[in-house]
């Protein structure tokens, strides 16, 4: 991580955090390169996330894990604003399937709910350029993707890769 951080000093890294024992040595990278504006700490665990970010002494975007998403997925339609705002006080991003089996997650409600908390919505694995360009044109903001060219296209033709 430290050399994919020194080696592209302008990227920003989505760093998925699988397991318990890399917490301390991400944090400690983060802590030593001063990379934490570089970087979004992502698990499935919002425990594992949450250690990450109570070891580093500034504040690090962090991506909503598994409780978090399903809370705001399911419940985010019922709930108050504010109690929403209050379980995801530590989340910049809710990266999210398209679909959860047969309910559809990402919908024009969700990206307006989302993105009235400050929330970013980025959207996994998509590898369909037409499915690309529809999440786009709903206003996502990231695409997770296998396939790099197909997204770099869909992008071009839009007028949106530089």
């Amino acid at each position: 991580m430290a050399d994919v951080l020194k080696e592209f000093p302008e990227a920003r890294l989505n760093i998925d955090v699988k397991d318990w024992h890399t917490v301390k040595p991400l944090a400690g990278v983060i802590e030593q390169l001063d990379a934490h504006d570089r970087v979004l700490i992502a698990s499935f665990s919002d425990r594992r996330r949450r250690a990450v970010l109570r070891l580093l002494r500034r504040r690090t975007a962090s991506s909503a894990g598994i409780a978090c998403n399903a809370a705001f997925t399911l419940l985010g339609p019922f709930l108050p604003e504010r109690w929403l705002r209050k379980i995801l006080h530590d989340v910049d991003a809710l990266q999210v399937p398209v679909r959860y089996g047969p309910l559809a997650v990402v919908t024009p409600g969700f990206l307006r709910r989302a993105h009235r908390l400050g929330l970013q919505v980025h959207v996994w694995t998509v590898n369909d350029p037409a499915e690309m360009a529809r999440l786009l044109d709903m206003g996502v903001d990231g695409i997770v993707t296998d396939r790099a060219d197909g997204l770099k296209s869909v992008l071009q033709v839009r007028g949106q890769w530089w």
